[in-house]
């Protein structure tokens, strides 16, 4: 009988450890049900209007769409960059957590009418759970001069 008691106590004991170890092991499990992404989606700050060279500055909203209807989206970075590549602007100063369904907007608008730059990009940097649906990410691109006036949207690409 006391053989048993032994063999009870130090079974307890194995469960107990285990159970601790897997304590610390938890986070990096979880951590391994993310998968991150980077999405470029093109940016057009001017556009030519005539055939004299005549151009008018375009306002780009990218909006960023959950598109999962019970996961988290963290966008970890929203970044302008110009056509040189080279980085304009950081929206995000800390990551950021979208709720399934939401929808998060940024807004880039040309330094100043004269502007002669005609194309940028946005880079964003996300993370989902493995198994959540990618987020819809666009840039919806609009200007307005007189009585002219023009919209597009494009659409972002996946990078690997």
């Amino acid at each position: 009988m006391h053989i048993g008691g032994d063999l009870s106590d130090a079974l307890k004991k194995g469960l107990l450890i285990a159970f601790f170890l897997s304590l610390f092991a938890a986070p990096a499990q979880a951590g391994e049900n993310y998968s991150h992404h980077t999405v470029y989606a093109a940016v057009y700050r001017s556009i030519q209007h005539n055939h004299k060279g005549g151009k008018f500055g375009l306002v780009n909203t990218l909006c960023v769409r959950n598109t999962d209807q019970k996961k988290d989206l963290i966008i970890n970075a929203v970044d302008l960059y110009g056509p040189k590549g080279e980085k304009i602007k950081s929206f995000l100063a800390k990551p950021l957590k979208l709720k399934p369904l939401a929808c998060q907007s940024f807004v880039a608008v040309p330094a100043d009418k004269k502007e002669k730059k005609i194309a940028a990009s946005f880079l964003v940097h996300y993370k989902i759970f493995k198994k959540a649906n990618r987020p819809l990410i666009h840039c919806v691109t609009i200007g307005a001069t007189m009585n002219q006036g023009i919209s597009f949207i494009s659409e972002g690409r996946e990078l690997n």
